[in-house]
């Protein structure tokens, strides 16, 4: 078969063996330059309950390849290549996979008609896309980086396309790798502490308010976390997962989400915790409840810093106890320095007076022995009775040199003393 249909461009090979029961059989295989991936399930789903199906009455497999597939909002994928399995009208997508968002999207769907309702399930595994072409296609803001990895089991059941998606549930997990998330810093805690400290001392403890904690950046940044998998469930159409940590050494987030694919809106709420290292405080903990709802792509959002604002109040408080035990520590210094001048101006004082008192006793001692000295000389056939002071002499004896000390008179002692302790005195 060689065949241009709209602008794609068939070729391949396909058998129709009518003796096959209770339908007849198509095999072969097919290559098309590029498809529409609606194409699929517009082979099943008719426009109306009452059309027939395209393929009803007839069994089969074949083997597909497309160099393109289209994927609507998620833009084109790359190298299609899939096993398609007919029973009666319904169709299996077996084994399918393609290169899509920079990573790999393989997997199995069933799509089956009854006379109520559209039937579809699947297995699909996402294997390391990029993560913002990902949150793109499923309706968020384009606020995350990195690589998303996961998988996902479903089913539904429904009149139509918006039924299909009411009614769809199922459970699954995405890894998100290298993650970065735009719109929250993970730095903010810095400038808001800055803030915080400029507040007057009448004012830093109702801490600050919401648009001056905005105002600091808290949303002008990035906020880069290691390796997180996050575990969901589907239920009604409505995603929900909780329990979600992401984090660094800067802020960790504790969150949960809930999607609702029909009306594409959502609810999520976040505690942000900073790391406040130096700044921490027993008792408090700078936090901050983030709340987004709305819109899946700009949902509104509300702070509530109560945790923040109690942390900043108890560190004023903490601050102002340390300035004034620093204060009180310096007084005490000084007073103690104060004191041990004291000391030792006093004791240089006595010091001083005890070298004083030394050099006028020597002084008087040595006044003393040249009065005595010059009374006894001033009369040498003067008699012999010692009233003054002998000096030192030397003599032999026995042939050795004997060196006698200096003597004083009993009178001349006594006046010296008495003149001594009266300089002592004066």
């Amino acid at each position: 078969v060689t065949a241009r249909i709209g602008e794609a461009n068939w070729s391949g090979s396909v058998a129709l063996d009518r003796a096959t029961r209770p339908r007849p059989a198509l095999s072969g295989d097919l290559t098309v330059d590029a498809v529409d991936a609606s194409l699929f399930p517009r082979l099943v789903f008719s426009q109306s309950a009452d059309a027939p199906q395209l393929l009803a009455g007839l069994d089969g497999s074949l083997d597909l390849t497309a160099h393109r597939l289209e994927m609507g909002q998620g833009g084109a994928a790359e190298d299609f290549m899939a096993k398609l399995v007919l029973r009666d009208g319904d169709m299996t997508i077996d084994d399918f996979a393609v290169n899509w968002m920079g990573g790999t999207f393989a997997g199995n769907l069933s799509l089956a008609r009854t006379s109520a309702a559209q039937l579809v399930n699947g297995q699909v595994q996402l294997q390391s896309v990029d993560a913002k072409s990902a949150a793109t296609f499923l309706g968020f803001a384009d606020n995350l980086d990195g690589r998303v990895s996961g998988s996902i089991d479903f089913e539904s059941a429904g009149a139509g396309g918006e039924d299909l998606v009411a009614g769809m549930t199922g459970s699954g997990a995405a890894t998100i790798d290298k993650g970065v998330l735009s719109g929250i810093h993970d730095g903010s805690l810095a400038p808001v502490l800055v803030r915080a400290d400029g507040l007057p001392d009448e004012k830093s403890a109702q801490g600050l308010s919401d648009q001056e904690i905005i105002d600091a950046g808290l949303f002008d940044g990035r906020f880069a976390f290691e390796t997180v998998t996050v575990p969901f469930t589907i239920a009604s159409g409505v995603v929900r997962a909780t329990n979600i940590r992401i984090g660094n050494d800067k802020l960790t987030s504790d969150a949960g989400i809930k999607i609702d694919l029909t009306n594409k809106t959502m609810e999520a709420n976040a505690r942000l915790s900073f790391d406040a290292g130096k700044e921490s405080i027993v008792g408090a903990a700078p936090e901050i409840d983030i709340a987004l709802s709305g819109p899946m792509d700009r949902p509104e959002r509300r702070i509530n810093p109560a945790s923040l604002t109690t942390f900043l109040g108890m560190r004023a408080a903490e601050r102002r106890e340390r300035a004034f035990e620093a204060q009180k520590a310096a007084i005490l210094e000084r007073q103690r320095l104060m004191r041990s001048v004291r000391r030792y101006e006093l004791k240089a004082a006595e010091r001083e007076r005890l070298r004083r008192a030394e050099e006028a006793r020597k002084a008087e001692e040595a006044r003393l022995a040249a009065e005595a000295e010059r009374l006894a000389n001033e009369d040498p056939d003067a008699p012999k009775e010692f009233t003054g002071v002998r000096p030192a002499s030397a003599h032999l004896k026995g042939g050795r040199v004997i060196q006698t000390t200096p003597r004083i008179a009993p009178k001349v002692l006594e006046d010296l003393k008495q003149r001594t302790l009266q300089s002592l005195e004066n």
